[in-house]
């Protein structure tokens, strides 16, 4: 699975770290609206940043392909789950999570 993160600060890069923990998944790229840099660090390693407009003209939805929410404003978060509708936003539950999964309920 194919993971791009949307938003590229430091809450973004919060989001890499727990992915990091997940087995089996790969960050392929930062999306921002207006990308400052082309790469940044994040975790010490080096990832891309995708322009917004960019990764909507190349990547498609597809099986492969899931986003993750990187961003903290409810408005701007909003508005990135309207523009990218189309595309799966899993959740991450981190490895060493503790709880009865049988009574909790994640997602929408």
């Amino acid at each position: 699975m194919d993971y791009y993160i949307l938003g590229s600060g430091g809450f973004a890069k919060e989001v890499h770290f727990l992915l990091k923990k997940c087995k089996g998944a790969e960050l392929k790229g930062f999306i921002d609206l207006y990308p400052k840099k082309d790469f940044i660090l994040s975790g010490g390693n080096m990832a891309q940043v995708i322009s917004q407009e960019d990764f909507l003209n190349k990547i498609k939805p597809s099986k492969g392909v899931s986003l993750l929410m990187g961003v903290g404003d409810p408005k701007l978060i909003d508005k990135l789950s309207r523009t990218f509708e189309e595309y799966k936003f899993p959740n991450l539950i981190h490895p060493s999570f503790i709880g009865d999964l049988e009574s909790i309920e994640v997602g929408i």
